[in-house]
């Protein structure tokens, strides 16, 4: 069974890894396409400058319009594809590319005039091949061969001789040789990267809730907490315990209190924004929830909405419970952090605000002090009768 789940997590992180791999060709096509923008606009300024009749030539010319062109239309489609997440389509875009642009530097090879070197628009491309794009040495090696027919008809046409023809073939095996270390590096720094994410992933994560642990949390905040400031961004703290968990653990059993704390953990879960908001277990049945860009009148109907749906469970909860399903009191902080204010200060300040919430009874929530969405035994149909400290008790 473990074999099969590393198996598994390989052939995940393979995919993970081919994916990463086609999404940045495409974003190098991108960035490459203006850089043969530039190079074009060059070689129609050279070109219409009259350095000699062969570069002056209205044929010529019109091969470096269409090379400006095709460049742009090769920009504005990697830009629409970079958002997708679909490999299929990042590699025909990528084939295309640079088959059109083997294509491009024998047309200019053909059409070059003799001193700047018949072969030079294929070097050219043989560079850009083995240090721009990340191939597959299957990938390279089929484009390689496409380069080393353009060599060869360059021969034929401009006559070059046989010392240029061994060189050019050198220059193209260094250059695949180079391509293919540089893709093997590529995917062991992505693996080593994975295996790193995954063991940083591990260690802010509690394990039994899935939720973050207080490292995390603290990373998580770390990582904000400047760019809060900058923006003068409204966050919301909230304490989140279960009420009277002891006495749940006490009459099923731990192992029903760990799938408790799992249910009411994937209901927060679900709440908060993923990579805006923030939730932690920091204690054992405590929850320390951060939501990012949310106003005070937002957070008071986030926390209701999600005591609501955590009631909706329908736990059960223990007999000698004030209250039949599994509850929870929560306290809320509004603020704009600030430098002169640290995150630990609005951490105990929600922390007190929880406090109230149980000394007022449970099953609420507190917020400025005040108490709100409170639940009592009869809207379970219990019969209410308060003790002399203002809780209910059956």
């Amino acid at each position: 069974m473990n074999n099969r789940y590393i198996k598994d997590f390989s052939e995940y992180n393979d995919n993970l890894c081919n994916l990463a791999i086609s999404k940045e060709n495409v974003r190098r096509i991108y960035y490459s396409s203006f850089i043969f923008i530039i190079l074009g606009i060059v070689l129609a300024i050279i070109s219409k400058s009259g350095i000699n009749d062969n570069m002056a030539s209205t044929k010529y010319f019109g091969i470096v319009i269409t090379e400006i062109v095709s460049s742009v239309i090769f920009a504005f489609l990697s830009r629409l594809l970079i958002k997708q997440k679909q490999k299929s389509k990042f590699k025909i875009l990528t084939l295309i590319f640079w088959v059109y642009l083997i294509f491009l530097a024998e047309v200019f090879s053909l059409e070059a005039a003799r001193p700047f070197g018949a072969l030079m628009p294929i070097f050219i491309v043989i560079v850009s091949l083995a240090m721009l794009p990340i191939f597959h040495k299957i990938e390279i090696g089929v484009l390689a061969g496409l380069q080393l027919i353009a060599m060869l008809i360059s021969a034929v046409f401009e006559k070059i001789t046989f010392s240029e023809i061994v060189y050019g073939i050198m220059f193209l095996c260094i250059c695949v040789m180079t391509s293919m270390i540089r893709y093997n590096n590529y995917r062991l720094n992505f693996r080593y990267k994975s295996k790193l994410d995954v063991a940083i992933r591990q260690s802010e994560t509690d394990k039994l809730t899935g939720l973050l642990n207080r490292r995390g949390l603290e990373r998580g905040v770390y990582d904000l907490w400047e760019m809060w400031i900058q923006n003068k961004t409204n966050i919301a703290v909230i304490m989140l315990d279960i009420d009277n968990f002891k006495k749940y653990n006490d009459a099923f059993g731990h192992m029903q209190g760990d799938a408790c704390l799992r249910q009411v953990s994937s209901e927060i879960r679900s709440a908060i924004r993923k990579n805006i908001d923030f939730a932690a277990r920091v204690g054992g049945e405590e929850f320390l929830i951060v939501l990012s860009d949310i106003s005070a009148s937002n957070a008071v109907t986030w926390i209701k909405r999600l005591k609501a749906n955590i009631e909706n469970l329908m736990i059960t909860q223990s007999s000698k419970n004030f209250l039949p399903y599994v509850t929870v009191s929560s306290g809320l902080i509004c603020t704009s952090p600030s430098r002169s204010v640290r995150f630990d200060n609005l951490y105990n300040l929600a922390d007190q605000e929880l406090y109230n919430a149980k000394e007022s009874g449970r099953a609420c929530f507190s917020y400025k002090g005040k108490i709100y969405d409170q639940r009592i035994p009869s809207d379970y149909g219990y019969a209410k009768v308060a003790n002399f400290d203002g809780r209910f008790r059956i």
